[in-house]
């Protein structure tokens, strides 16, 4: 097993963010097996492993909007590797090499309202102008 990095995404939800770092993993076994799944967060040195299931090739390690087992903050440095546990709990004690990831700033699927694209105004100024026109077509019926 050689997990390949492929990406970190981060979205804003109203309850808080959905953040991951995804990884492609191919599995040779039959059986079903877990990945055991070990991340350093490099600023405090906390440790956490927990294991997961691929799911087409694919392992997503972080968290929902409300729950996950990893807690990735937006600007973190963090480390990860990965062993496969089979069915039967046998444990193949072959990590990988270590992976590091960041950059979880990433808004994928979100307007930028930053200064070079500042559209709010313009935006909040239609929004504005559609809400008085309802109001007064509406008191005329």
């Amino acid at each position: 097993m050689r997990p390949k990095f492929l990406n970190t995404s981060y979205i804003e939800y109203g309850c808080g963010p959905a953040i991951f770092a995804h990884f492609q993993v191919r599995i040779d076994d039959a059986s079903e097996t877990l990945v055991k799944t070990e991340v350093v967060n490099l600023q405090n040195k906390e440790k956490t492993i927990y294991y997961l299931s691929s799911r087409d090739g694919k392992i997503d390690i972080g968290h929902g909007m409300c729950s996950g087992a990893f807690s990735f903050r937006e600007k973190g440095k963090y480390k990860v590797r990965f062993d496969l546990m089979d069915a039967s709990g046998n444990s193949f004690g072959r990590w990988s090499k270590w992976t590091e990831i960041s950059g979880f700033q990433t808004k994928m699927g979100m307007l930028d309202f930053s200064k070079s694209n500042n559209l709010s105004l313009p935006i909040g100024a239609i929004l504005f102008l559609i809400a008085i026109f309802f109001k007064r077509h509406s008191d005329k019926v």
